[in-house]
């Protein structure tokens, strides 16, 4: 499952730290794992920021580079050491880390343009189990995806109150609620993703990182 899309447009909970007078060590710490160049605006002339999760060996960043010939400040977030120093090993950029222990508000993913998520398919191809098929698996992913929905834009709410204030989680009949767009986070990540420890196979809610990751 593969999205290529604007990434990172909730800012509600991320207000970009200030920079000036930062050591080198304490820039280093404020973007690990990201690189330090990430924290900063790219010039208007630069290749975009990409963020490519379940990157692997380097098929999508080959694909980018050498078929379309495109430009681009790619980094990837592999989970396995060996495919990731593959990877490396053909000029691309690696970061190896289980993509759900990446926090999608961290401040070096403020001026990133892309998200490439190509979760793994074996809990949905014939040569595995397809654990992604089961009717229980499905509805704790669909669970997933509105969770995840409600953990990063958070509602749609207009800017008066409903007209069943009383019971709306949101403005509560609030005469004071003025806005018109979506709330922010109304769940943590760690609720969002709680679904998932009653799959038969976690693997499953993978997909569900392109919501987390990329919003809606």
């Amino acid at each position: 499952m593969t999205l290529l899309c604007r990434t990172f447009p909730y800012d509600f909970d991320c207000p970009m730290p200030d920079l000036t007078g930062l050591t080198d060590d304490e820039l280093r710490r404020l973007a690990d794992p990201w690189p330090v160049e990430w924290l900063y605006e790219p010039a208007p002339d630069a290749p975009i920021r990409v963020v490519n999760l379940f990157a692997g060996p380097g098929g999508w960043c080959t694909g980018i580079r050498d078929v379309l010939g495109q430009d681009v400040d790619m980094i990837g977030v592999e989970i396995h050491k060996d495919a990731a120093a593959t990877a490396e090993a053909a000029g691309f950029r690696r970061i190896v880390s289980n993509v759900r222990h990446l926090d999608p508000r961290h401040p070096a993913l403020h001026w990133v343009k892309a998200l490439l998520v190509s979760a793994p398919c074996g809990c949905w191809t014939p040569a595995g189990k397809r654990a992604g098929l089961q009717e229980r698996n499905l509805d704790l992913l669909l669970d997933v995806f509105t969770m995840a929905a409600e953990a990063t834009l958070g509602h749609w709410h207009d800017a008066f109150p409903c007209d069943d204030g009383a019971d709306c989680g949101i403005c509560r009949g609030d005469e004071s609620w003025d806005l018109d767009g979506w709330t922010g986070p109304l769940l943590t990540l760690e609720e969002a993703r709680s679904p998932i420890a009653d799959m038969t196979d976690e693997r499953v809610g993978l997909i569900a990182e392109v919501v987390f990751s990329g919003g809606l």
